[in-house]
């Protein structure tokens, strides 16, 4: 059964995992690779309050789906 839930610190390492699978067999996704996301998350201007605006979505405990988006 597929879950929505709102991006927390808790999920940051499977957003990687998923971008990095995403951009394994080709890069359609260049531009949302895990190391664009990583700089996002880590920028000192990302006001950190506003990511939990991120949503994901679960099948299961598996990410399969995401909208990330930073408002500096």
């Amino acid at each position: 059964m597929i879950r929505f839930e709102k991006f927390q610190h808790s999920y940051y390492q499977q957003v990687c995992d998923f971008l990095i699978e995403i951009n394994k067999e080709n890069n359609y996704h260049n531009n949302w690779n895990w190391a664009r996301f990583e700089w996002m998350y880590e920028h000192p201007l990302t006001n950190k309050e506003l990511l939990n605006e991120m949503g994901l979505w679960f099948d299961d405990n598996h990410l399969v789906g995401a909208a990330l988006w930073v408002r500096l």
